[in-house]
């Protein structure tokens, strides 16, 4: 299909996919290959652009124009004329196509073994062919050029510094006594023949496989963060940010972020700050903010937002997990964001607490279950530390939890449970104190002459106590 029809436009389809995502995907799908991409790694460059900036439109001039003589092409226009064309001439076609497959003959079994062999062994002629014309090209514009002396320098210094065009392939070997990415051998050795320009060298480097922090180069300068990189033995690679809160010409973030681990000689994305368009806004690292942070953020942009809730996610309730468009995305003041926040509910684990209850005390307890100040009724309960050394108790939430036990009213337990990792925390110990019985009557209190007795409370006893009587 991919060499006999061309595909469909993605737009045809879905007129709301961007022009940008359209223009990397049939450049993808060329039937010719130096109308594809030349690498994987120059499709990534594109990929991350467009990300960067849904709306960019890339200059692929016209290489999307369907060559093939197989299919009588037609315009809208044309086609809204009733079919005036004559097939047998070839027009200029408008931007949209009308496609007329040629009438399909039926033929027998055997006639489409023969062609698939006939088209088989076509296919080999020419891939010899095109080898044979390769190699012979290629040994009259390579030079013999003398091996270069790769051994002390990084493996970042031989990359970027190869006008000969050498392959490299990649050893490993740890030597502690010198620094991570320096290269300790090569093969063939320096000087040691005249090889083709392009050939493939082999280099030896110290821990190649050995990953490292990449550091933080946030609101640095470009220069100083693409030294910090290559210190590293890294190899930066910028990508130009329109954003207006930080410095033109210093780093937004990178990619891989600073702290997270990379292979040496690796390439890490350098987001660098380019000044913005009136009228737009870049969406902020949102992701992982509470959605109200989030929400006043995006409004103080000009952004417009809109919510849907995810009930499988794990993280806390009103957590943004995604966004669309995704952060760092250049976008027209006014454009919907559209945020997906956690509802929590896939956050919710239960629990289990183990109480020991004091083993000293015979009667029954009333133990009150209070959690997070408040007092749940269906955990409280009456207790028998007599019967019953222990009482398990489940709980079931996210986030964290405080839980106090209280025994007839006095404070024994205090935990902290953490649902995200199921642990229980004692942070609080109390012994339970048994109350004695009450004096059966209130002890008398000393009493004065003043005060206590007179004439007209208690004559007596004034009488008495003043020798009245």
């Amino acid at each position: 299909m991919q060499l006999q029809s061309t595909p469909k436009r993605p737009r045809e389809v879905n007129p709301g996919i961007p022009i940008g995502l359209e223009q990397i995907t049939m450049r993808a799908m060329q039937k010719q290959p130096e109308d594809r991409y030349a690498s994987a790694a120059e499709m990534l460059s594109d990929l991350e652009r467009f990300r960067l900036n849904p709306s960019i439109v890339f200059d692929y001039g016209n290489s999307f124009v369907d060559h093939q003589p197989t299919k009588h092409v037609r315009s809208i226009k044309e086609a809204d004329e009733g079919n005036k064309v004559d097939k047998k001439k070839v027009t200029m076609p408008e931007p949209e196509y009308v496609y007329e497959e040629e009438p399909v003959k039926e033929h027998k079994p055997i006639f489409h073994v023969m062609k698939g062999v006939l088209i088989a062994s076509l296919i080999m002629v020419l891939v010899l062919a095109g080898i044979s014309i390769f190699t012979a090209l290629n040994s009259g514009e390579n030079k013999d050029v003398e091996v270069p002396d790769y051994v002390g320098k990084t493996l970042v210094e031989a990359k970027e510094n190869n006008p000969d065009n050498f392959q490299f392939n990649i050893k490993s070997k740890y030597d502690e006594s010198k620094e991570l990415g320096v290269i300790l051998a090569q093969e063939p050795e320096a000087k040691s023949m005249k090889i083709k320009s392009g050939s493939t060298i082999t280099l030896t480097v110290n821990g190649t496989d050995t990953e490292i922090a990449v550091p933080f180069v946030q609101n640095t300068s470009e220069n100083d963060s693409i030294r910090a990189l290559k210190d590293k033995s890294l190899i930066p690679q910028v990508v130009y940010v329109e954003n207006s809160k930080t410095p033109k010409g210093y780093v937004i973030d990178s990619f891989p972020t600073a702290g997270a681990k990379a292979t040496i000689g690796s390439t890490v994305y350098l987001y660098v700050a380019n000044g913005e368009r009136a009228g737009t806004a870049q969406i902020p690292a949102i992701l992982g903010m509470n959605s109200d942070e989030a929400k006043s953020k995006l409004t103080e942009l000009g952004l417009t937002v809109e919510t849907v809730t995810d009930d499988e996610s794990k993280e806390p309730e009103g957590t943004v997990i995604s966004s669309s468009p995704l952060p760092y995305g250049k976008v027209e003041k006014g454009t919907v964001v559209t945020l997906t926040v956690s509802s929590g509910k896939g956050d919710k684990k239960t629990v289990d607490v183990v109480v020991e209850l004091p083993s000293y005390v015979s009667g029954s307890l009333q133990m009150n279950v209070i959690i997070d100040g408040v007092t749940d009724g269906s955990k409280s309960q009456t207790v028998y530390p007599s019967d019953s050394s222990s009482v398990k108790l489940s709980f079931e939430g996210s986030g964290t939890q405080t839980v106090v036990i209280e025994l007839d009213g006095q404070v024994y337990r205090e935990y902290t449970i953490d649902f995200s990792t199921a642990s229980v925390t004692n942070t609080v110990v109390h012994d339970f104190v048994v109350q004695t019985d009450p004096p059966t009557e209130a002890p008398t209190e000393p009493q004065t002459e003043a005060t206590q007795y007179t004439p007209e409370t208690q004559p007596e006893t004034y009488a008495v106590n003043n020798g009245l009587q």
